[in-house]
């Protein structure tokens, strides 16, 4: 296995977990929870997309980049999850609200794993701007 792919599934794999207790916690309180329902085209959609996006991520090579894109995954992953985890909660379960705005710990983790993607992908970039000239190879 790359060792990209490990820091993608580690770092992945906790923000799911860590997503998905936060859950289970908010779901077995006494306390409504909010949640947001999603249709099926939506799932299949979002597993396409958290698919394509951890085998771009560990294509690049990065280390940092891998770490960056596993807490975006992870959340992906932790909300696409309860989905089927939770069948009798209808939708995403929210349980952190501010205001009039909902949502969980995997959205956040998507947010922030987005924003350190871009930061890192343009740090990497500066740092290897010699080799962005080069001639792409494909390893096999």
């Amino acid at each position: 296995m790359r060792p990209t792919a490990l820091v993608l599934a580690i770092t992945a794999g906790s923000v799911a977990a860590i997503d998905l207790t936060q859950k289970a916690l908010a779901l077995s309180g006494p306390e409504a929870v909010v949640g947001h329902e999603r249709s099926v085209g939506y799932i299949v959609a979002g597993i396409g997309a958290t698919v394509v996006w951890a085998a771009a991520i560990v294509l690049v090579g990065s280390l940092p980049i891998a770490f960056a894109g596993g807490i975006a995954v992870g959340g992906a992953i932790g909300n696409l999850s309860s989905l089927m985890l939770f069948p009798s909660f209808r939708g995403v379960p929210d349980p952190l609200v501010v205001g009039r705005l909902a949502f969980n710990l995997g959205d956040v983790a998507v947010v922030i794993g987005l924003c350190l993607v871009v930061s890192t992908t343009i740090v990497v970039a500066v740092q290897s701007r010699a080799r962005l000239r080069e001639p792409v190879r494909v390893r096999s």
